[in-house]
């Protein structure tokens, strides 16, 4: 059996990826619940790395039943069926769709690293800290 996943706020995978030297810039807290989200907390906020600049959505649940809900409404939705959604434990994190591939790597590795790779041996934990 796996040990569970940790149940995380959108503050923290901020704070993980401010610690991890990812430069991060117009954090916007978003209000949730909302018509579109059922989530409890989320931030939005843009990443830069080296001349790529794109912007990030990251919402969290009570569960990750919860999150998974929203992340299939946002397959249907108008507005967010383009953004790259990944869900994590009881998190979401999309990013806009033309948002390049190295950058929205980066970002979903660092988070794999953080809320996964701890908890389940076959996946490496090589992310340093600052």
């Amino acid at each position: 059996t796996f040990a569970p996943l940790p149940t995380v706020k959108a503050s923290d995978v901020l704070k993980r990826l401010q610690t991890l030297g990812v430069t991060i810039a117009n954090v916007q807290t978003v209000s949730v619940p909302s018509k579109t989200w059922s989530a409890t907390q989320a931030v939005q906020f843009d990443v830069k790395q080296g001349d790529q600049l794109d912007t990030f959505l990251v919402l969290t649940y009570d569960s990750a039943a919860q999150a998974g809900i929203d992340a299939f409404k946002a397959s249907a939705d108008a507005k967010y069926r383009t953004w790259h959604v990944m869900q994590t434990t009881n998190a979401l994190v999309l990013s806009f769709p033309n948002t390049p591939a190295t950058l929205d790597q980066m970002v979903y590795s660092h988070i794999t690293q953080y809320l996964v790779a701890p908890y389940r041996d076959f996946l490496p934990t090589s992310t340093p800290g600052k």
